[in-house]
């Protein structure tokens, strides 16, 4: 071998552990200088293989050290070149020891690059390989074991990670295939032989437990389908081995998580045995709760009420454990006890342990009413809510104690204990903070009294309590007491307490109107009201008497004689409100309905007329009668209303009473009836075709009004005459169209002739039916119509065939000629016009004449259509009712007042509302007459 080789080799055995770039460099130099398939040179490049591969590991390492856990192109770069020179060395090795140790560092190096299957397959063919040293074997049969793992094949896995485990002789390598054996035992269900394996990896060589290990091992010990008692045994040994009693614990939690409850309450049950603990008997309740073990969980129940609040976990975590698990239960039961009346004591039970431990939490009201809503024993639930009543007092919860004191107070009247109701009823009176409620219990204090024939300590509270302030109203405690007062004044025989007792409330004129009390105040005031009653007919006919009858009939007292004397009494004295009233009461609608209009309501006095006098069978007039009282109200929508229903008859009747028309037209147009749907009534011709005129100029009719229009004989004004004269147009624009010049010029001149006397005689019909204006129009239509046929004739043009002059001139005399009747009869057409022209005296009419002849039909009419149409509707609304209030408030008295009816008859005239005016005149003319309305 060459001396520098062999110097090189030495220095690599120094080096080698060390990332020298330098000798690297120096050998692949050197190696290049060696011929190839030399011994020297195979060994160089497995030592340079070595060296690449073992700086591609350093730098990983201390890559990873700082985070980087992917390869970086340099630990990339040094792994693929220790593959290569790997490769090479592999092909000339010929020592079969030299070339396993060689594939087993390519299988390294694919592992490394991810490459694990063809990595796998070297590493397997490793161990097929007889001759493969055992340091190796064991190291081998882990990585295919690693590979098989990771591809979830898992009964390869298995296999190769029982050799290695066969073949391992270190403990730290042993412990890594059993841990990872243990894993694959236990993906596989095989929980019992992944436990015992997993064992196995609990310790390394230097004796140290495996922290992860240990972690593991509980895992799956407390996934077994077991009851723990072997478990238990167990870790007990190795919590002792190891100084570290908490892995119990930790193995009863685990049992918890996994769900097997049955072992997780047995090491529960052995750590609370061992050290009694409120945690851990709560917990234990839950469980045997949980498991239905009654006798156990009644047992635990009795230890926890036994134990000291005092004692719950300092800890934070458990203490929320604790109070959640008592809340959980408590709820339990609570459900289940709806259906198991049984359950009862356990939920009472588990209810005042959850009092006693928390006994100012936010659920101690839930917690009270849920133990007192299952006690179906009354006696006890009064006991037990003196005590809670008693520990609301202490802590200053007000709210809490009078409501508890509520409910004692009810079972007690239940059961008719009327010593606590004396002493809950006497709490109550002094602790709330209403006046009504105070009272309602004083009350309830002195009828128990009263009850007990304790009547002399019961009446002072009576007198106390029946007592009412100035301008209030008594209440139902007032009532009560005023009433017991008199019941036990009347049993002491103390007639003269009575009548001052009574006097109370019968003095009280603030009480007399008051209908909640009228009854009790009637029993009062029996003894006294029969002679003030008798005493009222010595009055006579005065407004005293009868307001004292108004007393008696509106109170419902001696109904027979007070009602029909208020009614005779206010006839008399003229007194109108009186008389309204007692109508009012008795319900005599139709004489109301008179009263009604007299004093000017006169709404109310419509609605009763239609509830009375409209029908099927009511005439125009009841209708117009109704419709005009509502309007004098200034009830509008009734009014209209009640239009519609006329309309709705009359349309029915189609028929409108000769001598009603005018009325039932004139209140619709003022009502703001005035459109097409009027004319649809049954109106004389001349008033519908008025309206029909009127609607069309004033472009708000429809189709109907628009015939009746244009169909009318009678001239019906510009824009009926304009529809006349449009037809026209057309006439005269066909006639105007007509050429003659060229072929067939004589049968074309007939057709031109006819047209225009077609044209002519219909202009010549509404000449004879229309106005001045309509007639200049058209005449200077027809004017211009007939002259320009004769200058198109004279105009015509002479063949150029026809040379000779003097025949030429022959022919133009014979059309000038021929044109001559045409001329004539445009200038008779003018003399028409300017004799219309004449007959407008209007100047400005005239001027618009002329100005506008060249117009369209549309525009020259429309000049003249009459714009000016007053509007119908009077708005009753818009009046100044302030200046006839005085009026209007006076006849609501005095209905009869002539001075006020003259002064509305004056107010409607001069506003030009004549029906309303002619309403008041009617009620004058009836009172002058001295007849009826």
């Amino acid at each position: 071998m060459n001396k520098l080789v062999l110097l090189i080799l030495i220095s690599f055995q120094f080096l080698a552990s060390a990332n020298n770039k330098e000798l690297i460099t120096e050998m692949e130099s050197l190696r290049k200088t060696l011929k190839p398939g030399t011994e020297t040179r195979l060994e160089l490049t497995r030592r340079l293989a070595d060296l690449y591969y073992q700086d591609a590991v350093e730098v990983q390492k201390n890559n990873v050290l700082k985070g980087q856990t992917e390869a970086t192109p340099e630990v990339a770069k040094y792994r693929q070149r220790a593959f290569e020179l790997y490769s090479q060395s592999l092909k000339g090795t010929k020592s079969l020891s030299q070339k396993i140790l060689i594939q087993f560092q390519l299988a390294r190096i694919l592992e490394a690059q991810e490459k694990k299957k063809e990595a796998s397959q070297i590493f397997q063919n490793i161990l097929a390989n007889k001759q493969t040293p055992q340091s190796i074997r064991k190291e081998t049969a882990i990585k295919v074991a690693e590979y098989f793992d990771d591809q979830y094949e898992d009964n390869k896995a298995k296999k190769y990670y029982k050799m290695a485990i066969s073949m391992c002789d270190d403990v730290d390598l042993c412990g890594y295939a059993n841990y990872k054996y243990a894993w694959v035992l236990y993906r596989n269900g095989d929980i019992s032989s992944a436990a015992n394996a997993m064992k196995k990896s609990l310790f390394n060589k230097q004796g140290d437990v495996q922290e992860k290990s240990l972690a593991d091992y509980i895992v799956f010990l407390s996934n077994q389908k077991t009851d723990g008692v072997k478990e238990l045994a167990e870790i007990q040994t190795l919590a002792t081995k190891l100084k570290r009693p908490d892995l119990v614990r930790e193995l009863g939690e685990t049992f918890y998580t996994s769900g097997n409850r049955k072992a997780g309450t047995h090491i529960l049950t052995y750590l609370n045995e061992k050290n009694p603990d409120v945690y851990y008997t709560v917990r234990l309740a839950e469980e045997n709760y949980g498991f239905r073990n009654w006798e156990k969980f009644r047992s635990y129940l009795k230890t926890m009420a036994s134990l000291n609040p005092e004692s719950l976990p300092k800890d934070q975590s458990k203490y929320k454990e604790v109070k959640g698990i008592v809340k959980r239960m408590a709820l339990q039961l609570d459900g289940e006890v709806k259906s198991d009346p049984t359950k009862k004591n356990d939920l009472q039970s588990i209810i005042d342990i959850y009092l006693s431990y928390y006994p100012n939490d936010e659920l101690r009201t839930k917690m009270v009413d849920g133990w007192l809503n299952v006690e179906d024993d009354k006696a006890r639930k009064i006991n037990r809510l003196k005590e809670y009543i008693s520990f609301a007092q202490t802590n200053k919860q007000t709210k809490e104690e009078i409501r508890l004191r509520r409910m004692r107070l009810s079972l007690a009247q239940k059961v008719k204990n009327t010593e606590v109701i004396l002493v809950e009823a006497d709490a109550l009176s002094k602790k709330l903070e209403k006046e009504d409620e105070r009272r309602q219990f004083t009350y309830l204090f002195a009828q128990t009294k009263y009850k007990q024939n304790k009547i002399d300590e019961a009446l002072p509270i009576f007198k106390s309590l029946a007592v009412i302030q100035e301008g209030a109203k008594p209440d139902k405690w007032a009532t009560l007491s005023q009433n017991l007062a008199l019941d036990i004044l009347n049993q002491k025989k103390d007639y003269k307490g009575i009548l001052a007792q009574a006097s109370t409330w019968t003095s009280r004129a603030d009480l007399a109107g008051d209908k909640k009390v009228a009854k009790e105040i009637n029993e009062m005031k029996k003894v006294s009201l029969q002679a003030e009653f008798e005493d009222a007919f010595s009055l006579g006919q005065t407004e005293e008497a009868l307001k004292v009858f108004e007393k008696f009939c509106y109170s419902k007292q001696f109904v027979k004689k007070s009602c029909p004397n208020v009614k005779v009494l206010a006839v008399k004295l003229q007194k109108q409100d009186s008389i309204i009233k007692i109508l009012e009461h008795n319900k005599d609608e139709k004489s109301l309905m008179v009263e009604y209009e007299r004093m000017g309501r006169f709404s109310d006095a419509a609605k009763l007329q239609e509830k009375f006098v409209l029908n099927k069978k009511s005439a125009l007039p009841d209708y117009l009668k109704i419709a005009l009282l509502y309007e004098l109200d200034n009830n509008l929508e009734n009014r209209d209303r009640i239009l519609n229903k006329m309309i709705k008859k009359i349309k029915k009747d189609k028929k409108i009473d000769e001598k009603l028309e005018p009325l039932v037209y004139s209140t619709l147009v003022e009502a703001g009836y005035f459109d097409y749907k009027l004319v649809s009534l049954p109106w004389k011709m001349t008033r519908k075709m008025r309206m029909v005129e009127e609607l069309e100029n004033r472009g708000i009719g429809n189709k109907l009004t628009k015939k009746m229009f244009l169909t009318s004989s009678q001239n019906m004004g510009a824009l009926w005459e304009a529809n006349k004269v449009q037809p026209l147009i057309k006439l005269n624009q066909a006639q105007a169209k007509q050429g003659f010049y060229g072929r067939y010029q004589k049968t074309r001149f007939k057709r031109r002739v006819a047209k225009l006397k077609k044209f002519a005689d219909e202009a010549k019909k509404v000449l004879e039916i229309t106005t001045p204006v309509a007639r200049v129009y058209v005449s200077n239509m027809l004017a211009e119509a007939y002259l320009k046929l004769a200058m198109e004739i004279e105009s015509m043009p002479i063949p150029k065939v026809i040379e000779d002059q003097a025949q030429r001139d022959q022919i133009k005399q014979n059309l000038i000629t021929m044109a001559e009747p045409f001329k004539k009869e445009s200038e008779g057409y003018r003399t028409v016009f300017d004799k219309q022209m004449a007959e407008i005296t209007d100047l400005e009419v005239q001027d618009k004449v002329s100005m506008n002849l060249d117009k369209s039909v549309k525009e020259y009419f429309n000049l003249f259509v009459k714009s000016d149409y007053k509007d119908y509707k009077k708005d009753v609304a818009s009046l100044n009712k302030a200046a006839i209030e005085k009026d209007l408030n006076l006849l609501k008295n005095e209905p009869e007042n002539t001075t006020a009816l003259n002064n509305l008859i004056n107010f409607y005239k001069n506003n030009k509302h004549e029906r309303l005016s002619a309403y008041y005149q009617g009620r004058l003319l009836s009172l002058n007459s001295g007849g009826n309305q």
